[in-house]
């Protein structure tokens, strides 16, 4: 997963953008949105990273970088 490209979704769309995306691809939609990644697993992956930092963001009023690191270190636990 590309950090750079994780931040562009972050910061250039509305969290209910990316819940819309997300939904749109569990569905077997095409999202509305331009993704990274081929395949829908993929793009789904880098939304679910994506709405993930942003909340985090959010409950934390932290700053992208330090969120996206929380990420990463939550999904090497699983």
């Amino acid at each position: 997963m590309k950090e750079q490209a994780v931040e562009r979704l972050v910061e250039t769309h509305l969290l209910s953008d990316l819940e819309e995306a997300k939904e749109a691809l569990v569905q077997g939609e095409d999202a509305k949105l331009s993704l990274p990644g081929i395949t829908p697993g993929e793009k789904l992956a880098y939304l679910a990273a994506a709405i993930w930092i942003v909340e985090k963001i959010k409950l934390d009023r932290s700053e992208f970088k330090t969120a996206y690191d929380a990420y990463q270190k939550e999904i090497k636990e699983i």
